[in-house]
């Protein structure tokens, strides 16, 4: 359910297609592709003016991202979060109606991704090793540095809630099947006693 009190605080309306993006800002993260996430949303706004991008995050590049909206003139849809401490994510995870990872760099277990799809947020992501292999079949992956695919992907999932509702519950499914702790548990076990079986 929709946190109403964050929502009116965020200024945001139940017209709006709230995007999320959750990531550290600065140098060492560039491989989080939100320059190109902001190219896509300047694309996205002449067919979806009421596309709102949440980025949750700090770092030393966070002006370089508000003077890159500025020249793309999106600064209205971009709402810059900050830091939010952990217990407080799911608040706006369920704000979202997707989750944007535009990954340019391979990274081995980014766990946001889980986060969004254990709160049932199909998620777009790239087709790298690590974000495309924990995305699965819960959501869509394209080509990385590619901010007019990225924005083809989100307009297609903002145009069908069908199947937005699909990749939802493929989501949540996929994160109680393979990323629970039971389920971590098992196959660590599993792997120790292949281990020593070899031996």
């Amino acid at each position: 359910m929709i946190d109403s009190d964050l929502q009116r605080q965020l200024g945001l309306t139940n017209n709006d297609q709230v995007l999320l993006f959750v990531g550290s800002l600065d140098l060492a993260h560039y491989f989080k592709g939100v320059d190109y996430l902001l190219q896509a949303v300047a694309s996205l706004v002449l067919c979806w003016p009421q596309v709102k991008l949440l980025i949750i995050g700090d770092g030393n590049q966070k002006e370089f991202f508000k003077k890159q909206a500025e020249e793309l003139k999106i600064s209205q849809q971009i709402k810059f979060i900050g830091v939010v401490k952990q217990a407080e994510l799911p608040r706006y995870y369920r704000l979202a109606k997707l989750f944007i990872l535009p990954s340019v760099a391979i990274e081995a277990f980014p766990v946001v991704i889980l986060e969004a799809m254990a709160c049932g947020l199909p998620v777009v992501t790239t087709t790298l090793p690590g974000p495309a292999d924990l995305v699965g079949e819960a959501g869509i992956t394209v080509e990385p540095k590619n901010p007019k695919l990225l924005a083809q992907a989100i307009s297609a999932l903002l145009t069908d809630n069908e199947r937005c509702q699909i990749l939802s519950q493929k989501a949540r499914c996929r994160v109680e099947e393979n990323f629970t702790w039971p389920k971590i548990i098992t196959n660590l076990k599993n792997i120790y006693i292949n281990l020593l079986n070899q031996q």
